[in-house]
């Protein structure tokens, strides 16, 4: 999204710096844009998983492109088949933050879903753990991750059991640690 000027050390750097200073990061993540391709994903996937992995103090927010009235890129998303409305009565009735990309359908699209769970599962839990007073709870919570990071770093997202898992009853297995 036309950000060349920033590098993953850089992001890696300040997340540790605001770390050793108690500051909590959010690294918002758009999935999505036109252009994208999945070997892009995979390695934005592999290297937020281990930025995870290293850095207690980051989360990620990540959300689906959301092609707002206006923005320069309309020539290309016509192009890509997304109907622009006609009107601003039309405009009123698009739903903006729908998955209405027409180049993101199907098991592409599921698959980003479940990563995209992956990811709030995975900051629900580090969020947890950083409340936690016993380091025994601390430890489990911090092996219950494991398998997750495991996941984004792999982006390896079919038989979603922690998902099925944290939605039973409400995250039922790790409710009780609060």
């Amino acid at each position: 999204m036309n950000k060349r000027h920033q590098r993953v050390d850089d992001i890696d750097e300040a997340a540790r710096k605001c770390g050793l200073a108690g500051i909590r990061v959010g690294f918002n993540l758009i999935f999505g844009y036109p252009g994208e391709e999945d070997r892009h994903r995979r390695e934005t996937l592999r290297v937020m998983a281990k930025i995870g992995e290293l850095r207690d103090n980051v989360f990620f927010s990540p959300n689906l492109f959301t092609p707002y009235p206006g923005i320069p890129i309309w020539p290309e998303l016509r192009e890509r088949g997304l109907e622009e409305p006609d009107s601003l009565a039309d405009w009123a009735r698009v739903h903006l933050g729908a998955t209405n990309l027409p180049w993101l359908r199907g098991r592409e699209l599921e698959n980003l879903r479940r990563c995209m769970s992956y990811f709030q599962l995975d900051n629900r839990l580090s969020a947890l753990r950083r409340r936690m007073q016993s380091r025994s709870i601390r430890l489990i919570l911090g092996g219950i991750r494991k398998p997750l990071q495991w996941r984004l770093r792999h982006s390896f997202f079919e038989w979603p059991l922690e998902l099925q898992l944290s939605l039973a009853g409400s995250g039922w297995w790790f409710a009780g640690l609060c």
